[in-house]
C-alpha cells in the first residue's frame, strides 16, 4: 500500500536488517576516517513515517495506525539508520491519523529528534509543506515549527524565503527554532566537508548524471544535490525499544554521551 515500492520489504525485520548497512555503504562508517570521505555521499532516510501503510493504498494518503504500529512496523528502519549516522531524514507527504507529516511536531521533533537523538536535519519532500493545513507552497511556519529544517521548494523558494524571513522577524517562527534548523544544516555540511570542496564547476559534471542542483531554503538560499536513497533497518541488540514497547524509541548507552559534530553519530545529549 502507499509507497511500498520505495521500501525494502513489507516485513519490518527485513527493513531493520538493511537500513544501517545501506547508510554505512553510502556514507561510510560513522566515527572512522572514511565517514563522508572520498567516494561517499550524504544518505537520506525516507519517508518519515508510515507512507507505506496508508488506508486503501492511497499515495500521499492517511495512515490510521496506532502509535505502537507506527513505531514497530512503519518506523522499524529509522533507529538503525540513525545509529549508523544517517545525516538527513525526509518527511513524508502522507499523514498519520489525519495529521500531515510535514506539520507533525510529535513525530518529527519529539520522536525523531528527541527519542532517537537524530542530530542531522529533516528535509521536506517536493513542496510537501504546501499540503499542511493553513499553509501554501510559499508560506508554512507550521512546518518549520513542527521540526522541518529544510524546505524542498523547487519552484516556490522565492516567496517561501520572503515569508519565512518575515515570520521569524514577527516571532511566529521562534528565533531558537531557526537557529536549530540552521545549526543542523551547517553541521551536516561541515561533516561532509562541503565548505572545503568549494562550489561545483560545470566541467566537473559527468554526462548522463541524474543528480540535479535545486534551489532550497532553510531559510537561507542555497543549492544541494537531492538524495533519492531511502534507508530502513535496525539491530535489535542496539535499540531496547524493540523489547520494551512502552517507549516509542529507546537507545542504548552507546548513544547517551555528547554528540560530536564531526563523527556523525547521534548521541543522547545533542538535541540541536
Amino acid at each position: 500500500m502507499g509507497r511500498t515500492y520505495e521500501g525494502f520489504s513489507e516485513d519490518p525485520e527485513i527493513v531493520r536488517s538493511y537500513a544501517g548497512k545501506m547508510v554505512e555503504g553510502l556514507q561510510g562508517v560513522a566515527g572512522t576516517p572514511e565517514f563522508l570521505g572520498p567516494g561517499k555521499v550524504i544518505a537520506t532516510a525516507k519517508h518519515f513515517v508510515g507512507d507505506g501503510g496508508t488506508a486503501n493504498g492511497k499515495d500521499q494518503g492517511d495512515n490510521p495506525s496506532t502509535d505502537q504500529q507506527i513505531r514497530d512496523i512503519h518506523g522499524a528502519g529509522y533507529p538503525p539508520a540513525v545509529e549508523a549516522g544517517v545525516q538527513t531524514v525526509m518527511a513524508s507527504y502522507s499523514s498519520v491519523r489525519g495529521q500531515k507529516m510535514h506539520g507533525n511536531r510529535e513525530l518529527l521533533t519529539n520522536r525523531l529528534k528527541g527519542d532517537m537523538h537524530f542530530d542531522g536535519f529533516v528535509v521536506g519532500d517536493w513542496n510537501g509543506h504546501g499540503q499542511v493545513p493553513t499553509c501554501t507552497t510559499t508560506s508554512c511556519p507550521a512546518a518549520v515549527n513542527a521540526g522541518l529544517d529544510m524546505f524542498m521548494a523547487p519552484d516556490s523558494w522565492k516567496g517561501l524565503y520572503d515569508s519565512t524571513l518575515a515570520q521569524v522577524k514577527s516571532g511566529e517562527i521562534p528565533m531558537t527554532r531557526l537557529d536549530d534548523a540552521v545549526r543542523r544544516i551547517l553541521r551536516v555540511k561541515l561533516r561532509a566537508h562541503l565548505f572545503d570542496k568549494g562550489a561545483p564547476r560545470p566541467a566537473r559534471m559527468q554526462a548522463g548524471s541524474t543528480c540535479s542542483a535545486r534551489p532550497n531554503i532553510a531559510p537561507l538560499r542555497g543549492r544541494r544535490c537531492a538524495n533519492p536513497w531511502s534507508c530502513s533497518r535496525t539491530r535489535a541488540s542496539s535499540f531496547r525499544c524493540l523489547q520494551r514497547p512502552t517507549s516509542w524509541l529507546r537507545v542504548t548507552a552507546r548513544t547517551t554521551s555528547a554528540s560530536s559534530p564531526v563523527d556523525g553519530r547521534s548521541r543522547g545529549k545533542e538535541r540541536t
